[in-house]
């Protein structure tokens, strides 16, 4: 129904080193902003993408899942295939393009959840 994308990025850590945690992830998305993505990198994306996608449908809930969201839009399996051929045409100058058109660091929401009051084990 609408235009939209997600970006989520998770860490698992001790709750000492949220501060690093946090530093990091802001460094990482600063130069994947500045220097974007390169022509391995990308293709290595793809692939897993596409493979991930490929043992979903493999998966009955998923693929139910699947057919009642394209119910709901009017789509068919095709939008799937059409999908993967976009993606699979995808070029470092057009996501790279895309990471900076569309991603700003600062505009992010973070996120901690956990137990930041408890004592170590000894």
């Amino acid at each position: 129904l609408d235009q939209r994308a997600r970006l989520g990025i998770q860490a698992i850590y001790n709750p000492q080193n949220l501060t690093k945690v946090e530093r990091g992830v802001g460094e990482e998305l600063e130069k994947l902003i500045r220097d974007g993505v390169t022509e391995d990198e990308l293709a290595k994306a793809k692939l897993g993408y596409v493979r991930q996608r490929q043992v979903g449908w493999t998966n009955d809930r998923a693929l139910a899942g699947t057919l009642a969201t394209h119910l709901f839009h009017g789509r068919t399996m095709e939008y799937d295939a059409e999908l993967e051929r976009k993606i699979l045409a995808l070029t470092p100058e057009t996501v790279n393009a895309a990471i900076r058109r569309h991603l700003d660091a600062k505009r992010l929401s973070v996120v901690t959840a956990g137990d930041f009051k408890s004592k170590p084990a000894k």
